[in-house]
């Protein structure tokens, strides 16, 4: 009876004691996959021209990205990425209003490596001190490299009224 209990709590923990390493897995898959995480500051300056009322806007500061990329024996690559806009702060050159962006997504993708593609993400522009809101969409390229090393770029930034005093 002991033996058959320790026996089952050594399978309980085999994954675990993989995990870091004690035993070496025997999986080919499990060698195999590659994994890199890495945080990302997307700087942006610049004026954005816009159909509300307020005509043009100064966004400035950092969209902050953090990416996962694992490759797998066969070549396929996923990537899980979280962005953020709470970096960014606005200026209305109309009104000279002060903004601070706010918005988070997530995305997963797969693909064959090394892998590109053009992701849009979408923000709130708050007017500080008031409910009034513009709303944010960035257009960045993503690109990730056959060693697994994820690059980003912004190719437009554009806002779109929504809702403004």
């Amino acid at each position: 009876m002991n033996k058959i209990m320790r026996l089952s709590s050594f399978f309980l923990l085999l994954p675990a004691l993989i995990l870091l390493g004690l035993i070496g897995a025997s999986s080919a898959l499990a060698q195999e996959n590659k994994k890199s995480s890495a945080g990302r500051k997307i700087p942006f300056n610049g004026t954005i021209t816009t159909p509300c009322a307020e005509k043009s806007i100064q966004l400035n500061g950092e969209f902050q990205a953090l990416f996962s990329v694992t490759r797998d024996p066969s070549g396929d690559t996923f990537i899980k990425a979280d962005f953020d806009a709470g970096g960014i702060t606005a200026l209305g050159n109309t009104s000279g209003r002060k903004y601070q962006a706010q918005g988070t997504s997530h995305i997963d993708s797969r693909g064959p490596s090394p892998i590109e593609f053009t992701y849009v993400f979408n923000f709130v522009l708050n007017k500080v001190g008031t409910t009034d809101f513009l709303m944010g969409h960035a257009k960045f390229r993503i690109n990730v490299n056959a060693s697994g090393e994820a690059t980003t770029e912004i190719i437009e930034v554009n806002i779109d009224c929504n809702k403004e005093g």
